[in-house]
């Protein structure tokens, strides 16, 4: 899962209701010790479960019902399955003082020195974005994920502190997963090829 945005978040994610930073059965709120989420946009992905400092197993797609989840292994049980996104964004007060404000200052400088048109073109990018991250859901199929490889990646740790994110205003997605069986009754597309290679991707 790749995470793109600009304006700063905690995101937590788990599968099938366990923390896939911490191994946890999931809870609505934020920790610290253990970080029970991800600092965004510092955390510019996040490929599988974090086993241990700086080692994630991948994120594997794996039938429902046999053992293999996540899910099941830590709770005997697959009620949940697929993937849950809960994203807390920081204060407003914060993010000005943090981000905003300094580049609006500097921006307003640059202005006064150049006045220019090409630094007025330039500037115009800026439109005050103050949006999160936005998730696409899909609906059907039995699958859950299931640790897969072992590989490197950092979880980065989050040097704000709790206090500077807005808890009310966090929001939250459910992403179920498919199986190539129903794809099309629930796309109108047929299914991607099989075996999915590089190629597919192109």
């Amino acid at each position: 899962m790749n995470f793109l945005g600009s304006y700063s978040s905690a995101l937590k994610v788990a599968t099938g209701k366990v923390c896939a930073v911490t191994g946890d059965l999931w809870s609505e709120d934020l920790k610290k010790k253990p970080q029970n989420y991800l600092p965004l946009p510092e955390q510019p992905w996040l490929d599988g479960y974090a086993i241990e400092k700086g080692i994630i197993r991948q994120f594997v797609a794996a039938p429902v019902g046999k053992g293999m989840t996540v899910e099941e292994q830590v709770t005997g049980e697959s009620n949940w399955q697929g993937i849950q996104l809960k994203a807390f964004p920081v204060k407003a007060g914060y993010y000005w003082r943090t981000e905003l404000e300094g580049t609006i200052r500097n921006a307003w400088r640059l202005a006064v020195e150049m006045k220019s048109e090409r630094f007025r073109e330039e500037c115009s990018v800026f439109d005050g974005e103050m949006a999160g991250a936005t998730y696409a859901c899909m609906e059907a199929g039995d699958l859950g994920l299931a640790p897969g490889g072992r590989m490197r990646q950092e979880i980065y740790e989050d040097e704000r502190s709790l206090k500077h994110y807005n808890i009310k205003a966090a929001a939250r997605c459910f992403v179920h997963l498919s199986n190539a069986e129903n794809w099309q009754e629930l796309t109108g597309e047929p299914a991607p090829e099989t075996p999915i290679s590089a190629r597919s991707y192109m």
